[in-house]
């Protein structure tokens, strides 16, 4: 196992034992994925070296992204939004932040706060 795979299965394990509702978050092969936000259902992606917040629905208005963009920023102001289009017709919004200068209480309490601002 190389460091990034040990260093993500480690954080893993941390989630697992410290986050309360540690089973709506999954081990993938490079990051780890869970949709914890009931109310939204946001999909969370955690890698090494950085989080990542997808809206799930397509093609929402610019007021609206606008209004997540205020809500997101709130939580940690170095969230950097971006916008991608997998097919023409669909345009998806992502929020990434980087992790390398945070520990893993840090994310944590990131994670916390994004549930209850969203449940």
């Amino acid at each position: 196992m190389n460091e990034d795979a040990k260093n993500l299965h480690n954080f893993y394990s941390y989630i697992k034992e410290n986050f309360p509702s540690q089973e709506r978050f999954g081990l993938r092969d490079g990051y780890i994925y869970s949709n914890f936000v009931r109310k939204i259902r946001f999909e969370f992606f955690l890698t090494n070296k950085k989080i990542g917040l997808k809206y799930p629905i397509a093609n929402i208005p610019e007021t609206k992204v606008t209004s997540l963009d205020n809500i997101i920023l709130g939580l940690d102001e170095k969230f950097v939004h971006k916008s991608y289009n997998p097919t023409p017709r669909n345009k998806y919004h992502i929020w990434e932040l980087p992790t390398k200068d945070l520990d893993y209480k840090e994310i944590m309490n990131i994670i916390i706060r994004f549930e209850n601002i969203f449940h």
